[in-house]
């Protein structure tokens, strides 16, 4: 017969308040990143986007101002994104898709038609693929999947006519 020994678990402050959707344990910044539907974390006002320290929720990553959700978090080349339905981070209109860049959640020039949503992040080839509910990218059309190179984006989906979107 195998013994199996058990953790405990351990609450993580007051929690939040809710829907967590999305953990991303960072070992660069040393933080459990935790993306949702929440507007606190513990007592703090965080909107969406909150980081455990490993005893204390993290206050110096909130700034999702508006009440949609964010849906993925990953790391890609040095900067930690933040993608889902929310519109504005940091003050600044983000359509879905930002990035922490030390001090505050930046924009990036983006223009997701059909007010897009970013659901999903993977890596391939030093590109940063995001996937998610749109159409297109800027001017191209890329429909529900795009790469990111840490300056552009790059269409890769089918164009409208041949996916029928």
């Amino acid at each position: 017969m195998t013994s199996v020994k058990a953790s405990n678990w351990t609450s993580l402050g007051s929690g939040l308040d809710l829907e967590g959707r999305i953990l991303f344990a960072d070992t660069i910044a040393d933080r459990l990143f935790v993306g949702g539907n929440f507007r606190h974390s513990g007592n703090n006002p965080t909107n969406s986007f909150a980081a455990w320290t490993g005893v204390v929720w993290d206050t110096n990553y909130s700034g999702m101002t508006d009440q949609n959700p964010v849906h993925d978090i990953y790391r890609f080349e040095s900067k930690l994104y933040a993608g889902g339905s929310f519109r504005k981070a940091g003050g600044k209109t983000v359509n879905g898709f930002t990035y922490w860049n030390g001090l505050e959640w930046d924009s990036i020039n983006i223009a997701f038609h059909n007010n897009g949503v970013l659901s999903g992040f993977s890596e391939i080839n030093s590109e940063l693929i995001c996937v998610g509910s749109f159409d297109s990218v800027g001017l191209d059309s890329s429909p529900n999947i795009a790469s990111w190179d840490g300056f552009s984006w790059n269409s890769i989906g089918l164009p409208h006519a041949i996916s029928g979107y």
